[in-house]
This record gives C-alpha cells, structure tokens and sequence, in this order.
C-alpha cells in the first residue's frame, strides 16, 4: 500500500513539474531593463500564404517540437541551425525570382487558458545569414488579443518594432545568433489569447547584402510569451522614427483605380483622431460621369502610420494592413506586387457658381430664374406680352426653390423631391440640363427707363435761343438732334426684333419645362 501511495505521489509530482515547466515564469533582463516573462500553456502555429502564393513550413530541429517555443526552456547558445530547442519556418514559395507580393506570413496563436496581464511581447529569434535565415521582414510583429481565439482585436496600432542589431553581415564571420526581443506595448494588456504575426525579410537590392539573395526563405524562433516590465530602466515603445521607418505622410485626398472600382479616400488627421472616409464608384461609370456617378459604397474607418505600413480599422472591426509608399511624384501606392494600387492627389471639383438672372421664353411664356441669394433659386413664371412690356414688375407666378452646388451640377430642391440639373454656358447664356431637356437662359438686362418728348425737347429749346450771328452755323446744331434721335430709334427697332425673336424661341423652351416640371410633381 505504502508503494502504491508512494508511486501515486511520486507521478502527481511529476505531472506538476511537467505544467509548471510548460506553464512557467521566468525573468530576463534586456538593456538594463528587468521582464517577468510568463509562457503559454499552448501553441499554434499558422500559416497565412497569400491568394496565388505558397504555405510557410516549420521545421523543428535536433528532435524538438512546437513546445520548444514555450517549454521556458530557453536556448541561450547554438552552434548552427540545427541546434536542438531552434524552430525554423520556411517560406516554400521562394526564390531569386519570387513576386514579393506573394511573400506569406506566419503567426502564432498562444493560449494561456485564463485572462493574462501583460504590456510586453518576448519572444527569441535565431538567425544565420549564410544559410538564408533571417530576422522577421521590417523587424516587425503584430500583436493582437482574443477572448475566444476567434475574433482578434489589435494592441494600439497593432504593428510594433523590436530591436535586433544584425543589420550588417561580413563575409567569413560566424553569424549564428540568437536574438532576445522583449517589445513593450506602452499599455497594459488582458488577454487569453494573444497572437504574433510575422513575415520573412525582404530582398533589398541588389540581394540581401550583396550575398544571398533569397533570405525570405527562413525565419527561427526558440521561444515565446508575454511579459510584464518588473524594474530596471523604463521601457519605451520603439516607434518608427526610432526603428528607422520614417511614417509615411497620407493626410489628404487620394483616387485610385484597381480596373474595376475607383475610391476617393480621404485621410483626416484631427488632433491624433485620424479617419479615412472612402467613396466607392464602379470604374467605367466613374469614368462617364465623375462623382455624380452612383456610389457603390461609401463608408468611414480609422487609420494608423507605423512606417511604411498602413492600418485600416473597419467598424466591424476588421483590420486591412499595407504598405504606403509615396513616391516623387507624389502619387501614394497602398499595398505590393500585383495587388497594389496607386492612388493620386485628388482635389474635390469646385462647386459651381451661381449667380445673376437669367430668362427664357417658350411658346409664349417666359421664365425668370434669379441666383442672386446664395443657395436659393427663386423663379418667376410671366406672360410673354406682360414681361415685353413690364419686365420683371409685371404679374408672374412666383416660386423659390432651395439648391445646393456641386461641381457640376445644382441640386434643387421641389417639395421635397430633388431636381438634378446640370449647369453649362453656351457662350454668355446658361444651360441647365436635367439630361432630358435641356434650358437655354439669357441673362436678364433690365430695359432702359423711358424717355419722355417734353424731355427730348428741351435742348432744341436751349438750342433756339443762339445769337443770330450765323445761320449757317446754327443749321448743324438744330439737325444733330434729329439724326440722333433717328439712330436711336433705329436701335430701338433692332433691339425690339431681336428681343421678341428670342422670347418666342425661349417661351417654347419655358413651356417644355414648366410640363416637366408638373409632370415630375405629379
């Protein structure tokens, strides 16, 4: 009995070492800076290739597995790759000719089985540039919660920086190096759940140092965990500039087109409160008609800068990350290879101006449309012979309509339903077209005051009274009146002409509208 019991106590015993190593605390000092770094109870790895592109692999070395990364067993030394306690993962889509577009990424999923806190991230990376192992592309992880493992909520921006001083190689010197990161969150964090998401190093040009040009193909880790910052200097957040990433500027307006929709995105920054709003349209109507093209959607999302990356914050939120680089023309390209688009300065088409009073006259009837107050269109509908006779103080019906300008074209407002018509000018008049029938307005002079004979008649008076020096003289002050006055009477008759050649036209084209405009009421 006594062995039995002893057997019993002896596995429980066991049993406990084994959770405790698995589920183990331990310190670490970084840079004069004490961590209490607690590891996972579990592990997942996952793969994230790309649409069209390869899986990541991993592979274990010296007979370890996946547990090595949380075991709390930390692999301080190694004398290659192969080192026991080292777990490589592998981009299998590589090669000297690879789209970097499709280049995957990888992440790790930990589960501590009950809420943690924490506001650092640790993690060890192994590296061997000769054998094409780098560090994470960008020296870059992004860190994210879950309550349940499925939906992921990012820590701040999400994408944090570490330090990993292995920016230079020199040929025939031992590289081996395991790397300790411990990156601090600059906040304080619960979770169950939290993920690391990595991707491999790019090539830069000219290969990765001017030696191995495929250095996208490994990445190595030995060990994972949260950690909480327990003394020692103060930690900081390593922000962009620090890491060498200036953040890419995108404040302001941008329209792209991926061949089959076309956004105008518009990137506010508002004391640190930073929103996108994004108008969607479907390309070949944008291309017909600008922005009165129907929108296919339109929506407002928060945004972040960490570098060269953009984060987009959906209210749902899902999150989009990409790169944003602007380049010297100053278009911004959002994202890589044959999914980026490029996006150009946009500037919003200023609204049309409306102003003055126009006229036409269709079939008899002519219309009046005044802009002189801002945002109204005030309308005046007279009898032709009324208006010819009286102008504007003769007896029309009046209405006035609320409108507001776009780049193109006035919105109005009838009732509550609204009225789009578009503005042009055919030389000095004003067209307005709802694309059906389109107006044609002359701009309104008001007629000239009349003048009566006893007037006309005073300077031939004052005329009459000259000295009767010469009669010759007085002849061609006495005829200049006459000739005057038979100018202006000539004019007068052109102008009377003119005028009801365009009334008639325009009452034809008032009649058509005043139709449309009953019917649409109707």
């Amino acid at each position: 009995m006594k062995k039995t019991l002893a057997i019993l106590l002896a596995m429980m015993m066991a049993f406990s070492a084994v959770a405790l190593a698995v589920a183990a605390d331990f310190d670490v000092t970084q840079e004069g800076t004490e961590y209490s770094v607690t590891s996972p109870t579990t592990v997942e790895f996952v793969s994230i290739p790309k649409e069209g592109g390869k899986d990541v692999k991993m592979a274990p070395q010296g007979g370890c597995s996946i547990e090595a990364l949380y075991d709390g067993q930390l692999v301080r030394e190694a004398t290659g790759f192969a080192t026991n306690g080292i777990v490589l993962f592998q981009n299998q889509g590589f090669g000297v000719d690879s789209d970097l577009a499709l280049v995957p990424e990888f992440a790790f999923v930990m589960d501590y089985g009950k809420e943690v806190s924490f506001d650092t991230a640790y993690f060890t990376i192994y590296h061997e540039i000769k054998s094409c192992i780098a560090i994470p592309g960008d020296k870059q992880v992004i860190v994210e919660t879950s309550d349940d493992g499925n939906v992921w909520v990012p820590v701040g921006d999400g994408i944090f920086y570490f330090n990993a001083d292995v920016d230079e190689f020199v040929d025939g010197v031992d590289d081996k190096e395991i790397v300790e990161c411990a990156v601090y969150l600059g906040e304080d964090v619960s979770a169950r759940y939290v993920r690391y998401t990595y991707t491999f190093m790019p090539v830069p040009e000219g290969g990765y140092w001017q030696y191995h040009t495929n250095i996208y193909e490994w990445c190595g880790f030995t060990e994972l965990g949260v950690a909480t910052w327990t003394g020692g200097e103060e930690p900081e957040v390593l922000d962009a500039e620090t890491a060498g990433k200036e953040p890419t500027e995108v404040e302001g307006s941008w329209i792209g087109d991926d061949g089959v929709e076309t956004k105008i995105m518009t990137f506010v920054n508002n004391a640190g409160d930073k929103k996108v709003d994004v108008t969607v349209y479907d390309s070949e109507a944008y291309l017909e008609s600008g922005i009165d093209a129907a929108v296919v959607d339109q929506y407002t999302a928060t945004y972040s800068v960490v570098g060269d990356k953009l984060v987009i914050t959906y209210e749902d939120g899902s999150i989009d990350r990409m790169s944003a680089v602007i380049d010297e023309e100053g278009d911004l390209t959002l994202g890589v290879g044959s999914d980026a688009v490029t996006y150009s300065p946009y500037e919003a088409p200023a609204p049309v101006e409306m102003s003055g009073v126009w006229f036409n006259v269709t079939e008899g009837v002519v219309t009046v449309v005044d802009f002189d107050t801002a945002g109204v269109m005030k309308m005046i509908v007279f009898e032709e012979a009324d208006f010819e006779e009286n102008g504007l103080d003769g007896e029309g019906v009046a209405m006035e309509f609320a409108y507001t300008a776009a780049h193109n074209h006035i919105a109005v407002d009838m009732e509550g339903e609204i009225e789009k018509l578009y503005v042009s000018y055919d030389g000095d008049n004003l067209v307005l077209d709802d694309k059906e029938l389109p107006l044609t307005f002359a701009p309104y002079v008001p007629k000239a005051p009349e003048v009566s004979e006893e007037e006309s008649s005073e300077p031939e008076e004052e005329s009459s009274e000259e000295p009767e020096t010469s009669t010759e003289a007085s002849t061609p002050a006495t005829s200049a009146p006459a000739e005057s006055s038979a100018a202006t009477s000539d004019d007068g008759g052109d102008n009377t002409l003119m005028i009801v050649l365009i009334a008639v036209a325009a009452v034809v084209i008032i009649a058509a509208v005043v139709v449309l405009v009953i019917k649409r009421k109707k």
